[in-house]
């Protein structure tokens, strides 16, 4: 058997009692609902009291008759007067609701708030340190009222479903506004706020809309809306990230695009250009020059060290900002490969049980030789291997051998006479093996960059069956833009020297007398 228990619950407001209208000198009476406020516990009784809706005592000439629910009175003054009713059970749970009671005076007519309108200007320039202009203005200034010696007061303000306090700032959606019962108002722009912050000119606004509610010397009201505009003005960009040191290599081509997040505008629509100089404002080194419609350097340093470069975006109202960073230049490695000896393969133990020839297409930007071929051998490679330098179309320019069968990992196999490769051509270094071999799938899908040594994206990671370790076969096939680390020992051709200049002389001599 199972008992269960009860326990009070507290009662609830059931319906919201509607606005009580009475008139000055006229007895008024108004009963509360039993169904205002329900109770769901059997056999409870609720006990009613009222005071005024910010819990003083009710008017003097409003009473209130707790065991009828009874409101009664005849009033003296216009206005409207906020009452608060309390309804408690027996354990002394409670649930309360606020209505009004608008008095009116015989005779008295209503008066006409009329609608308004105020400007204000977001702030502008660095960090929005210049400009801005609070709206302000009298609310009631072209309100009317036909009695003659009635008074106008704001009894009240919102801002949509939100009631404000008058005196204290009531927040709308891009500021705040502080309307005074005088009429008197100022509208403060909320600088945070990113739609506020995106209007670039005063032609560029948005608006809001505040309610306000005045009242004559009998309490008769009248409600307008005070609409507030708010004109843009114009940001200036910011340094978002900073540029690091570029490196440049002397005798090479340098370029260096400046990315678009290096700058920010707030202001919505905005367009930057760009300069650049020497940090000291002066102008860029000879070798190096900026192509301010791409962003970007570009030049063949000639001389190493460290130059500073200062970039400056300017947005259409001509505020701008700007960063310095430094490009060092230096001499180049005396060699170059396509991978540093951390890159590694993906897979290491591959073997399709046949003789097998792998490579990788590459170019030069400049001019030099190839003085031997490296590979990534697998550790399941245990046969002698031959490498191969290529033309692009199947010529054998140079061969080497690998004889140490023990070794794995990245290896290095030097021509006995390095070859001399030109400037952007394309060439195909290879290694053989009797059918172990590694790769990374799907590597080539973009170019690879080294100094001067690319690796291009199309048709690369190379590959062809037969062959045999002394005497390797052009690799024409690939798959899968497949990786099978083949690489190279590029020794380019002194570019860091700068030729000296001759320069005519001439010389006077006289014949004796």
């Amino acid at each position: 058997t199972i008992t269960i228990h009860g326990a009070n619950d507290a009662p609830v407001l059931a319906v919201q009692t509607a606005t009580q209208n009475a008139a000055v000198g006229s007895a008024f009476s108004y009963t509360l609902p039993t169904t205002t406020f329900t109770d769901v516990d059997s056999g409870e009784t609720l006990a009613y009291a009222a005071t005024s809706s910010d819990g003083s005592a009710l008017p003097a000439w409003l009473t209130f008759n707790a065991s009828t629910r009874t409101f009664s009175g005849t009033p003296t003054s216009g206005g409207t007067y906020g009452v608060k009713v309390t309804a408690t059970d027996l354990g002394g749970l409670a649930a309360n609701e606020t209505f009004n009671i608008a008095v009116s005076v015989p005779g008295n007519t209503t008066p006409t708030a009329v609608a308004d309108a105020g400007d204000a200007t977001e702030k502008g320039g660095v960090a929005n340190g210049s400009g801005g202009v609070v709206a302000s203005g009298n609310v009631l200034t072209n309100d009317t009222d036909p009695d003659a010696g009635d008074t106008k007061t704001v009894s009240a303000v919102s801002f949509g479903a939100t009631s404000g306090t008058l005196g204290s700032a009531l927040n709308g959606t891009y500021g705040s506004l502080v309307l005074n019962a005088s009429g008197t108002y100022t509208y403060t722009i909320n600088e945070a706020n990113s739609a506020v912050q995106a209007l670039r000119l005063s032609t560029n606004t948005l608006n809001e809309v505040f309610s306000y509610t005045m009242r004559d010397t009998a309490g008769a009201t009248s409600t307008a809306n005070l609409t507030i505009t708010i004109h843009g003005a114009n940001d200036a960009p910011v340094l978002a990230v900073q540029t690091a040191t570029q490196n440049a290599t002397l005798g090479s081509a340098f370029s260096f695009v400046v990315p678009t997040t290096t700058f920010t505008d707030v202001d919505s629509g905005e367009t930057l250009t760009y300069s650049a100089t020497a940090s000291d404002g002066t102008a860029l080194p000879a070798w190096l020059s900026f192509n301010a419609s791409t962003r970007t350097f570009s030049g063949t340093p000639t001389t190493a060290g460290n130059y500073g470069v200062k970039v400056t975006a300017t947005d259409l109202g001509g505020l701008s900002a700007n960063e310095t960073f430094t490009i060092a230049a230096a001499a180049g490695p005396s060699t170059y490969s396509l991978f540093s000896a951390s890159s590694t393969p993906a897979q290491t133990n591959l073997n399709d049980g046949q003789q097998l020839e792998l490579g990788v297409k590459f170019t030069s930007s400049i001019g030099g030789t190839i003085t031997g071929i490296r590979f990534y051998r697998s550790a399941n490679d245990n046969g002698q291997n031959v490498v191969d330098l290529w033309s692009s179309t199947g010529t054998k320019l140079a061969t080497a051998t690998f004889t140490n069968t023990t070794a794995s990992g990245w290896q290095t196999a030097n021509f006995t006479t390095p070859y001399t490769i030109a400037a952007n051509t394309t060439y195909v270094a290879s290694y053989h093996t009797t059918g172990a071999y590694v790769a990374t799938a799907n590597f080539f899908t973009a170019a690879v960059t080294s100094g001067p040594l690319t690796a291009t994206a199309t048709g690369n990671g190379v590959y062809r069956y037969g062959g045999s370790a002394t005497a390797g076969i052009f690799p024409n096939s690939t798959f899968g833009a497949t990786n099978y680390w083949a690489d190279v020992v590029f020794n380019p051709t002194n570019t860091n020297n700068t030729a000296p200049t001759a320069v005519a002389d001439a010389g006077d001599a006289t014949e004796k007398g």
